[in-house]
């Protein structure tokens, strides 16, 4: 009894160090949103914040040991209640779950296994995770992952799904007319022309929830792709179009060559491979993206590009470091996953500011950065930390407010993304 009493105190203490070894120049604003949560850049949005009795912001994310959870921060009581709706699905930062709320102000989660089912379910009641429907199931395909909602009011509120494909591993899309009820058919948005079946694009989604949803695609992963491009595109009114109104095409001529579609970024011209990291659009209702370039796998680049209307504006925000599960190894040991950088993501409702993960000696830190004048100025979140702080999101539809808009995960061990030990926190400091 005594060996776990004090075995209880190790983590309490822990928990408390984890704290303050990631502090914020601006004084104790960072807190741990949850001790066990890991998640990747691929399923979103990942946190929302939603105001309606209550006023808070809910995240989900996979524990340690596979489970899919669920958890808010109340931003006026400071209450943080964290609920696990599947138990042990998978210990892979593939399957954590995307969020949608429904009109009636119920939450909905997606997520599927890593290469396996689709999943999801909603609460029974609005603004209460404590309580949830059975989590229904659709076999889609063995390869199926990453899950991207989107909810359309110009079309009576039909929810899409954006997946990789689970027969094919390209972009695919499902709907529902009866807020998840039903389901449609998969339907394979884009194809290269004569790909293997190997190739598998990857895909960030973001909806204005009227009646567009853009998209910002790979040529396939940048470990099998030496030149990795981006391609965004965006749908409208059962029709696909170019980022400049092009169309591309009706939804029944599905697949669409990827070929056809305009470059944000061409490895072929830069010689230089990249993998996307995060999609928003402007207030104009142009997109804008960031992504890595990867020219050397020691060697990251932050780069944001905004498009004008005309072209496409790049401009480079910063080194990046390499990957950052750096566990020792001599060179002849390859690192199984030597593209995963520490992370560079936009603020999706304030045009010029990214937040990012760089290496700092021996550290990842989180940093903001803010384009003036053509340079980024830049500004530290966290320093010192004890961990690698990685991956992080801002939390969508969160305008103003001195309340968490900004999470991320920090590493106690990650070695691959079914070997890891993390843990999520959020900045209370509003930035």
């Amino acid at each position: 009894m005594v060996k776990k009493i004090l075995f209880l105190l190790l983590i309490l203490l822990a928990a408390v160090n984890f704290s303050f070894n990631s502090n914020s120049p601006e004084g104790n604003t960072i807190q741990i949103f949850s001790e066990d949560g890991a998640w990747c850049w691929f399923s979103d949005p990942r946190a929302v914040y939603h105001k309606g009795d209550h006023e808070r912001t809910y995240a989900g994310y996979v524990t340690s040991t596979g489970d899919i959870t669920i958890s808010y921060y109340d931003h006026q009581t400071g209450e943080k209640k964290e609920v696990v709706i599947y138990p042990e699905l998978q210990r892979d930062d593939h399957v954590n779950p995307s969020l949608l709320f429904l009109p009636d102000g119920r939450l909905m989660a997606f997520f599927t296994r890593h290469n396996g089912g689709f999943y999801f379910t909603r609460t029974k009641s609005s603004e209460d995770i404590t309580e949830w429907e059975d989590v229904g199931y659709l076999d889609l395909g063995p390869r199926l992952c990453y899950t991207n909602p989107a909810m359309l009011s110009a079309e009576d509120n039909r929810i899409y799904v954006y997946l990789r494909g689970g027969y094919d591993w390209k972009p695919t899309m499902i709907y529902s007319d009866d807020l998840g009820e039903t389901w449609s058919k998969p339907l394979t948005m884009v194809a290269h022309e004569g790909a293997p079946d190997s190739n598998r694009p990857y895909t960030k989604v973001v909806s204005d929830g009227r009646s567009k949803v853009w998209f910002a695609i790979t040529d396939g992963h940048p470990n099998v792709e030496p030149l990795n491009s981006i391609y965004v595109f965006y749908y409208e009114d059962n029709h696909l179009y170019q980022v400049d109104g092009t169309l591309l095409g009706h939804i029944d001529d599905c697949p669409i060559l990827q070929s056809s579609i305009m470059k944000a970024y061409d490895g072929e011209q830069n010689k230089a491979r990249c993998w996307i990291w995060d999609l928003a659009v402007d207030d104009r209702g142009f997109p804008r993206i960031t992504y890595a370039s990867l020219r050397e796998e020691t060697m990251h680049l932050y780069y944001y590009a905004s498009w004008n209307g005309v072209s496409w504006q790049q401009t480079r925000i910063t080194p990046a470091g390499q990957d950052f599960p750096r566990e020792e190894r001599t060179k002849e040991q390859r690192n199984r996953e030597p593209f995963y950088s520490g992370g560079v993501v936009l603020d999706p409702e304030k045009e010029g500011i990214v937040y990012y993960s760089r290496p700092v000696g021996d550290r990842f830190e989180i940093f903001k950065g803010e384009l003036s004048d053509g340079k980024w100025e830049e500004t530290p979140i966290t320093q010192g930390s004890e961990f690698d702080n990685v991956r992080p999101f801002v939390a969508r539809y969160s305008r103003s407010g001195n309340y968490p808009r900004l999470f991320w995960m920090a590493n106690r061990m990650y070695q691959h993304w079914a070997t890891y030990d993390t843990f999520l926190l959020m900045d209370l400091s509003g930035h």
